[in-house]
């Protein structure tokens, strides 16, 4: 019972991710237009976090305007691969039974980290570019 739990759990995550990209377009479809920041840490400080401008980059890659999405933010490929990445991952782990992702997990536990670090750091280096 419980690997079935985890199977459903892993399924409803890797969709979730894989509906980032159509998510961020249909986001920015509704709220585009509007002032609000949905970003915490930006609506406080009035300066963008080193994650601002990747739903907009999502978004535009979803309809092919790459050169849109780079400029929205430089690591948007970096974060985007990764969603895709563990994305099918998770669904191939729902579907199939298997344990690819605990298995990557504790070969490389730092992964997750190191591709978020990636995309601080490329998000704070571009205040400088």
């Amino acid at each position: 019972m419980a690997l079935k739990n985890i199977r459903i759990w892993r399924l409803i995550i890797a969709l979730t991710l894989l509906l980032l990209f159509p998510g961020a377009r249909l986001f920015l479809l509704l709220f585009g237009s509007s002032k609000i920041s949905f970003c915490g840490f930006r609506t406080l400080t009035g300066i963008e976090c080193p994650f601002c401008g990747l739903t907009r980059a999502f978004a535009s890659a979803s309809t092919g305007a790459f050169s849109q999405a780079t400029a929205n933010h430089p690591a948007w490929w970096i974060a985007g691969a990764s969603v895709l990445f563990y994305g099918v991952l998770l669904i191939s782990d729902a579907l199939t039974g298997k344990n690819r992702y605990d298995y990557l997990d504790t070969k490389l536990p730092w992964l997750p980290y190191t591709i978020a670090g990636l995309v601080f750091g490329i998000g704070i280096l571009r205040y400088f570019w």
